[in-house]
């Protein structure tokens, strides 16, 4: 079975697969032939890329696609994205606002806060869990030596989404020997699943991931919240977690969290701070403050479609029951699928953009003429040039215009696309737009666009 890399960006609320002629021919084909923009897009191309998608790479859209349903669902992970989202266009409004006297001098000297490495999705803080007789704690750790028990809290949202594509294969709830065989074979996530199974049965450490993933991500602190959980099962004397009885087990674990931990308050859970607080729950109401004052994520849609009705939770839960390997995804559930999904293709570096058509037809703010679709490259071209910036990703292709304005100031590090020629360039366009700025002739200050 073919390695693809592949990540999800809960930011822009797209999973990126790269795709190669020798592992994905038909698809590499249909995205050669037709270069696929975001705002228009012939719907029998649409249809023929998620058909090829799934032929083609079922496990790993399926996986990805879970982390981006987790991010719409799990209220501390729709406030990491928020958060990110903030801190990504800090620069850009801090310019838009002119909060320095023009013209501006050249280079801005622009420093990014140390603290957004703590707006991802991806928390990597790690912690081991220690566990003597029912005694349960958690103490801070480091990667940089093997201990056995270090878990960070993307072990368990990349478990969680294992569970869900193991589901999604197996047609059903499956069992823990049958999953332990899948893992040995499909998945390199194991570190929670083997914590929980030296001190569970088999068949409760399985179980318990996605109730722990469900319940951990609506507090601040999801392995202090999955410690509590696993002192619980601990205590209980019946340790048996089946199809059946997993709303009850949910139940009991929201209320062992519930006694631990107290509410977080209105200013810890808003979704302009990026730096988590300690251990606390996150309300419903929070939740729904959240998304209401954040309509410009592309994810928002699906987090209010599951306030309003559950439907995403429904289908984490019960994945089997919308998605089969046969017949595909049902009618009701084609609006959940990713907002986006980007294909990277190589030689040369070049990006095809399939967007969800229930995402994309909608405005992209409340009130707003534009829909998602129409803003949406330039949302990606300042998510790829923040990546870039923060150093959490290497350049899709590095610009060799280094005779530009633009790029000796900086101001365009990972910016995509790269054009042959410097005047065909779209990032001055996009820069005028975010902040009404643009770079003097002689490239030492950013001045009015009026002055220019």
């Amino acid at each position: 079975m073919p390695h693809r890399r592949s990540r999800t960006d809960p930011v822009l609320g797209a999973i990126t697969i790269a795709v190669r002629p020798e592992t994905d021919p038909a698809l590499w084909v249909l995205l050669d032939r037709h270069p696929i923009g975001a705002a228009q897009q012939p719907g029998a191309l649409v249809g023929e890329l998620l058909t090829q998608t799934l032929l083609n790479m079922p496990g790993t859209f399926v996986h990805e696609w879970a982390h981006v349903l987790q991010a719409a669902a799990y209220p501390m992970l729709y406030l990491r994205a928020a958060r990110e989202w903030a801190m990504m266009r800090s620069k850009w409004n801090h310019l838009a606002a002119h909060a320095a006297p023009l013209p501006i001098s050249l280079p801005l000297g622009v420093r990014w806060d140390p603290d957004v490495r703590r707006a991802r999705q991806l928390e990597t803080s790690p912690a081991r869990i220690e566990i003597r007789g029912r005694r349960v704690q958690v103490v801070p750790a480091t990667f940089d030596k093997f201990e056995r028990g270090v878990l960070a809290d993307n072990d368990l949202l990349e478990e969680d989404a294992s569970i869900f594509q193991y589901r999604v294969e197996r047609g059903g709830w499956g069992s823990g020997a049958d999953y332990q065989r899948w893992v040995n074979d499909q998945s390199s996530y194991t570190s929670v699943f083997s914590f929980l199974r030296r001190h569970l049965p088999l068949d409760t450490a399985y179980a318990l991931i996605p109730i722990a993933a469900r319940v951990a991500y609506r507090t601040t602190d999801p392995l202090t919240a999955l410690a509590v959980m696993v002192g619980s099962v601990l205590i209980e004397g019946d340790q048996h977690i089946d199809e059946d009885n997993e709303d009850y087990w949910e139940f009991l674990m929201g209320m062992a969290v519930d006694q631990v931990l107290a509410p977080a308050d209105d200013a810890a859970a808003g979704w302009t701070r990026h730096v988590d607080v300690d251990a606390a729950l996150l309300t419903k109401e929070q939740l729904a403050r959240a998304t209401e004052a954040t309509s410009f994520l592309p994810i928002n849609p699906l987090a209010r479609w599951n306030i309003a009705d559950g439907c995403v939770d429904g289908l984490l839960r019960r994945p089997w029951h919308h998605v089969t390997p046969t017949a595909g995804i049902d009618s009701a559930t084609m609006r959940l699928l990713p907002p986006a999904t980007i294909f990277e293709l190589v030689d040369p570096p070049r990006l095809g953009i399939q967007l969800s058509r229930a995402v994309g037809e909608l405005p992209a703010v409340d009130g707003a003429q534009m829909t998602f679709a129409e803003v949406y490259p330039m949302l990606l071209a300042q998510k790829m040039m923040s990546d870039v910036q923060a150093g959490g990703r290497g350049a899709l292709r590095v610009c060799p215009h280094t005779g530009c304005r633009f790029h000796d100031r900086g101001l365009c590090e990972g910016y995509f696309p790269v054009p042959r020629q410097p005047q065909h360039c779209g990032f001055p366009g996009v820069f005028r737009a975010l902040t009404g700025l643009t770079v003097s002739p002689a490239g030492d200050a950013l001045i009015s666009v009026e002055e220019r």
